[in-house]
């Protein structure tokens, strides 16, 4: 059984850190056919079990999220601490952290690095 969100990570880019709160989210773009495919993405659950992806072409959904049993909470807390320092925020705080608490505060810091965009640059 996969717990939702999930958490996904292409581990050839760590500013690639996204989360996914359900099926239909990961269909509609959080997750693409192709990278399925491929796979290019390290997928765990709100637990930290590693989440396998596959396509499937019967039913109402083309994705098929299966539960690999693998519980790897070490390695979903390196891809959040390799994202926090791509992206050139700090780490020390999110050991503590629940995964979905981690990426939120990652998130609020990052948006409060971003420059203030002046009226003008809406239009660009």
């Amino acid at each position: 059984m996969i717990s939702f969100p999930l958490y996904v990570c292409d581990p050839r880019d760590p500013t690639y850190l996204v989360t996914i709160d359900s099926l239909d989210e990961a269909e509609a773009g959080g997750i693409e056919e192709f990278d399925v495919i491929d796979e290019n993405f390290v997928i765990w659950d709100s637990s930290g079990v590693r989440v396998r992806a596959r396509v499937r072409r019967e039913g109402a959904h083309w994705l098929q999220l299966t539960s690999t049993g693998i519980e790897d909470r070490r390695g979903l807390r390196e891809a959040i601490s390799s994202y926090a320092a791509a992206v050139g925020l700090p780490t020390e705080a999110l050991a503590t952290l629940s995964p979905a608490d981690a990426l939120t505060k990652l998130e609020e810091a990052a948006e409060r690095r971003r420059p203030a965009r002046r009226w003008y640059e809406f239009w660009r």
